[in-house]
C-alpha cells in the first residue's frame, strides 16, 4: 500500500489492484438457444414419435406428412396463436419422454376440437375451466353414444391434467370430470396356455437365438433366419390351404428378415429382448432402455442375474427382475451379455439390446420405429405359432403363479402390482381352468350319450383335459430347462 500527499496535504490511500473490466456476460447471462420459429419446434424423447408443435399453429391441428412436413393436399389455416404454441413447447420440453409425447397428442386433439367447434379461448385462456370441462362433458356424450371407450376419455383427461399441473393449475386439473367405473370397459390382457402355446414359441425363439449367435461368433452372415422350421411351416401351410406360390412368398420373408431389412444382428437383438420379456415379465420400455451396467449378478440361490429398473407409473417403484433361475436362462443371459458387447462395441456403457442403424450407429429400441417383437411375431405367425407381447407374457406369468400357488400376495409381488389389482383379475378364477373344465364336461357328456359308462367317461375326460402344471412342476428348476 502506498501513502501519498496531495496538494492540500491530505493523506490519500491507493490500491494497486486492477479495476475489474465489465463484460456482457456479467450483466446479461447467456440464454439457452431455442428454436425461433414455430416451424422448427420439435421434441423427440425415448419414443418412436416426434412432436411437431407447428400442428398447434393451424386450425384443427392437422396431421403432417410422414416426414413432418405440411401436406400440399391440406388447407392449413393459421390461427394466430404463436405465443400459445411457444408456451406449450416450453411446458412439455422438460424431461420430454414417451408419456410426454402422448400428452402432446392429447393436447392436439383438444385444440383441434375447439377449432372444429368454433370455440374461442376465454380471455385468451385455452384452458379456461368452462372449456376443459366442456371437453370432458363432450367425452361423456361420446362414451354414452358408444363413439369412444372410457379408456379414450381417461387418456384425454390425463393429458389435460398433466398440462394444467405443469402450468401450476392443480385446482383446475382436479376439477376435470372423469368417467364413473372408469375401467369397467377395459379389456384385460389374456395369458396364453403354457403347454400348447408358450413352450412352442419358446423353443422357436431359443432356436433362432442360438442359430444367429453362432453366425455372430463365426463372423458369418445367415442365409435364412434360424427361426425357420420346415415341419411347422408345412403343417401351417396345409391348414391354411396355401399354394406353392404363396409358400414361396412366405418362405422368402425368413430370408429377407436377415438380408433386406438392415443389419441382420438387429434380428438377434429382437429375439434376445423377447426372451427377456418371457423370462422376466418386465415392461417393454424399461427393458428397451437398459444398459449392460444395469444387469447385476448375485450369488443367491445358485446365482441369479438381476435386471435393475424402475416402474415410473408406480412412483418409481424399484423392480426385482431376477433371471437365471435355471440352466437355460442363466446360459442365455451370459451368452447375450458377451454378444451385446460384440454388437455395440461399447462395453458396460452400451445398450443391453443394441440396434444398429444403416449408418452404423448404435441405438436402443426406444429410439426406433415399431416394437421389436412386431418383426419376429410376423415370422412366428407363418409357422402357426402364437403371437407374444410383454403384456401377454406378464399375464401368462401371473396366471401360472396363481394356478400353482393360489397365493395373491406372491402373484402381486411377482407382477410388481398391488394386491387389490391382482384380486380383481382373479376374482372369478382362471379362464384356462374354466376352458379345461368346460371341455372336459362336454366330452364326458358326449361319451355318456353314446353309451359309455359314466365313471369311465368322466375319468377319460379329466385325463384328456388335465392341466400339465402342478405343484411338482412349479418346484422344478424352471419351465425352459429342456429347451437347451
Amino acid at each position: 500500500m502506498i501513502i501519498s500527499i496531495d496538494t492540500d496535504s491530505t493523506p490519500v490511500t491507493r490500491n494497486r489492484r486492477k479495476a475489474v473490466k465489465v463484460t456482457r456476460e456479467m450483466v446479461a447471462p447467456l440464454a439457452s438457444i431455442e428454436p425461433l420459429t414455430i416451424e422448427t419446434m420439435t421434441l423427440k424423447g425415448e419414443n418412436p414419435g416426434t412432436a411437431h408443435f407447428k400442428r398447434l399453429k393451424y386450425k384443427g391441428c392437422p396431421k403432417l406428412t410422414t416426414k413432418g412436413e405440411l401436406n400440399p393436399a391440406t388447407d392449413y389455416v393459421d390461427m394466430n396463436r404463436d405465443d400459445f404454441v411457444r408456451e406449450m413447447y416450453q411446458t412439455l420440453k422438460p424431461k420430454f419422454n414417451y408419456s410426454s409425447f402422448g400428452h402432446f397428442m392429447g393436447l392436439a386433439r383438444y385444440i383441434g376440437w375447439l377449432d372444429r367447434e368454433g370455440i374461442e379461448p376465454i380471455d385468451g385462456d385455452y384452458f379456461h375451466n368452462d372449456l376443459t370441462n366442456g371437453y370432458m362433458q363432450q367425452f361423456a356424450k361420446w362414451v354414452g353414444q358408444g363413439l369412444h371407450a372410457k379408456g379414450t376419455w381417461r387418456g384425454a383427461r390425463s393429458s389435460l391434467a398433466f398440462i394444467l399441473k405443469a402450468l401450476n393449475r392443480n385446482t383446475a386439473a382436479s376439477l376435470l370430470i372423469s368417467p364413473k367405473n372408469a375401467y369397467s370397459d377395459a379389456v384385460p390382457h389374456k395369458g396364453i396356455h403354457v403347454e400348447r402355446e408358450l413352450k412352442p414359441v419358446a423353443r422357436a425363439l431359443f432356436r433362432g437365438f442360438y442359430g444367429l449367435l453362432k453366425h455372430l461368433d463365426d463372423g458369418t452372415t445367415p442365409n435364412i433366419n434360424p427361426l425357420w422350421d420346415e415341419k411347422l411351416f408345412n403343417a401351417h401351410s396345409l391348414s391354411c390351404g396355401w399354394d406353392n406360390e404363396k409358400n414361396g412368398r412366405v418362405k422368402a420373408t425368413f430370408v429377407q428378415s436377415v438380408s433386406n431389412k438392415g443389419d441382420w444382428r438387429n434380428q438377434l437383438s429382437r429375439i434376445a429382448i423377447m426372451l427377456c420379456y418371457m423370462l422376466t415379465g418386465m415392461n417393454a420400455e424399461p427393458l428397451k432402455r437398459m444398459k449392460r451396467s444395469d444387469v447385476k449378478f448375485k450369488q443367491i440361490q445358485g446365482g441369479k442375474f438381476i435386471f435393475e429398473a424402475t416402474k415410473a407409473r408406480a412412483k418409481h417403484l424399484q423392480l426385482d427382475n431376477a433371471l437365471g433361475f435355471n440352466k437355460a436362462g442363466k446360459s442365455f443371459i451370459e451368452r447375450w451379455l458377451i454378444a451385446s458387447v460384440s454388437i455395440s462395441k461399447a462395453g458396460d456403457s452400451g445398450w443391453l439390446f443394441p440396434f444398429v442403424t444403416p449408418q452404423g450407429e448404435t441405438k436402443n429400441f426406444s429410439e426406433t420405429s415399431g416394437a421389436p417383437q412386431d418383426n419376429v411375431n410376423k415370422l412366428l405367425k407363418h409357422l402357426g405359432l402364437t403371437k407374444i407381447t410383454p403384456s401377454i407374457l406378464r399375464k401368462t406369468k401371473s396366471d401360472t403363479l396363481m394356478k400353482v400357488t393360489e397365493d395373491i400376495l406372491l402373484v402381486s409381488l411377482a407382477a410388481n402390482n398391488s394386491i387389490n389389482t391382482i384380486s380383481v383379475s382373479y376374482s372369478q378364477g382362471l379362464p384356462q381352468d374354466h376352458e379345461n373344465n368346460l371341455s372336459a364336461s362336454m366330452e364326458a357328456t358326449y361319451d355318456i350319450a353314446k353309451g359309455k359308462q359314466i365313471g369311465i367317461a368322466i375319468k377319460e375326460a379329466k385325463y384328456n383335459h388335465h392341466d400339465a402344471l402342478s405343484e411338482y412342476d412349479y418346484k422344478r428348476p424352471g419351465p425352459y430347462t429342456h429347451l437347451r
